[in-house]
């Protein structure tokens, strides 16, 4: 009876998975970020709306269509590390697979102390549909940096992301006097 040992070189299922998810939570970060620049014209008016009467009025605008492109480029440097991660994840670096689970939970905490912090009436002056649209982005993003961090923790990935040790190293025998 022959032992056949798995193959290192190929990820498992459980990896695969992880990987396709933090490339997804990269895109979902992306794609949430392009919303306000989408809104840019409605972000500006409320602005202005905003600081109507006040000294600000005259940079609010300025001011909401360059906070708008500022959280484009970080939500590309943002999807730029995610995929960076799941790259490195699929190739069995384990310092990638614990980036993820610590960068995981502190994204996490981010996000809900982030949507704690809103104010009231911060979807007040916002279509209908973007308030949806945030939440199921959030919610995307979340969910698929929870089951990434899982999948790479469970014991079936644990074997990819171990080196294989060396030979051993063979010991001269004592010659016999």
């Amino acid at each position: 009876m022959e032992v056949t040992t798995p193959d290192i070189a190929t990820p498992p299922r459980g990896v695969t998975a992880a990987t396709l998810l933090l490339y997804a939570v990269a895109a979902t970060a992306v794609i949430v970020a392009l919303i306000p620049v989408a809104l840019v014209d409605d972000l500006k008016a409320a602005a202005e709306h905003a600081y109507a009467g006040t000294q600000l009025a005259a940079t609010a605008a300025h001011d909401a269509a360059s906070l708008a492109g500022s959280g484009l480029v970080s939500a590309f440097a943002a999807a730029a590390f995610w995929s960076a991660l799941a790259f490195f994840c699929g190739r069995g670096r384990n310092p990638a697979r614990i980036t993820v689970w610590i960068c995981g939970g502190l994204t996490a905490l981010n996000v809900l102390v982030g949507i704690s912090a809103l104010p009231h009436d911060f979807f007040a002056r916002r279509p209908d549909w973007y308030l949806p649209m945030f939440i199921v982005g959030i919610a995307i993003r979340l969910i698929g940096l929870a089951a990434a961090s899982v999948l790479l923790a469970v014991p079936s990935s644990r074997p990819f992301f171990r080196k294989p040790l060396p030979p051993p190293i063979a010991q001269a025998s004592q010659p016999t006097t």
